[in-house]
């Protein structure tokens, strides 16, 4: 599936790929918000819970350059990206 196709699938349907063919690549936390990076279908995509219940806000695809600067020390990501 290419970036493009995903972007356009409905929330839910964006989670079940995820959940079923992501590959969880880093997280990280603010006050309010839970973020997970994911690799899925040769592209990232970015997934925001809300902390006080769970809840998915946005999943949004990743530009790698754009964006990626708060996973660069998580992740070995290929400086080519940045």
């Amino acid at each position: 599936m290419k970036a493009a196709t995903f972007s356009h699938l409905s929330l839910s349907n964006q989670s079940n790929h995820l959940w079923r063919d992501g590959e969880l690549l880093a997280a990280r936390e603010t006050d309010l918000f839970v973020v997970h990076l994911y690799s899925v279908f040769y592209f990232l995509v970015e997934v925001v819970f809300l902390k006080k219940n769970g809840r998915i806000e946005v999943i949004r695809i990743m530009d790698p350059k754009d964006g990626l600067q708060e996973y660069s020390d998580m992740v070995d990501l290929p400086a080519e990206l940045f």
